[in-house]
């Protein structure tokens, strides 16, 4: 499970929001899943759990990697939750800004994806859940096939390929 609290402050009323991400990463990797925190190094003591992995702030193309290959992604509503929905990544998104709970409401209404309110053991718990019932990245993909969201680095990666090869 990759664990991404994104920006997390602030944000009015979510002040602690990387806080509340950090402890249900911590409790999940307590409960024996394997967890990779990304976040605030500062924040993080790797001797939570041998579950545990804290990875600090990542450059973007390392977080992507990371995205594409997790089995189960706990994000916040923003541009991570987007992402996520790109790859066709199982996410729990846990609003952190106001312009967030519309965003995954409406992505929610879509069939995708879990979500859980701002707090450390709802996060763990619809967690947990997920990976007790084994809903991971393999099993959304179909309930998401009308999505038009695509990777749009490859989308222009492509572009750029055809304009070079017809120069």
């Amino acid at each position: 499970m990759l664990v991404v609290p994104g920006g997390g402050t602030g944000h009015p009323g979510a002040e602690d929001a990387s806080a509340q991400f950090l402890a249900a990463a911590k409790a999940l990797a307590e409960s024996g899943i394997e967890v990779r925190y990304v976040g605030p190094a500062g924040a993080v003591d790797a001797g939570v759990s041998a579950f545990f992995q804290p990875l600090g702030a990542l450059a973007q193309t390392e977080l992507a990697t990371l995205m594409r290959h997790a089995r189960l992604i706990v994000v916040n509503g923003g541009s991570t939750l987007l992402a996520g929905d790109c790859l066709r990544a199982a996410c729990v998104a846990v609003p952190i800004a106001g312009d967030q709970r519309e965003r995954i409401r409406r992505c929610v209404a879509a069939a995708w994806p879990w979500q859980a309110p701002l707090a450390a053991a709802e996060i763990c718990g619809e967690g947990a859940g997920l990976v007790a019932r084994r809903i991971f990245a393999g099993g959304v993909g179909r309930a998401r096939a009308g999505s038009r969201l695509a990777d749009g680095v490859e989308i222009a990666l492509s572009a750029l390929d055809r304009y070079i090869e017809s120069a």
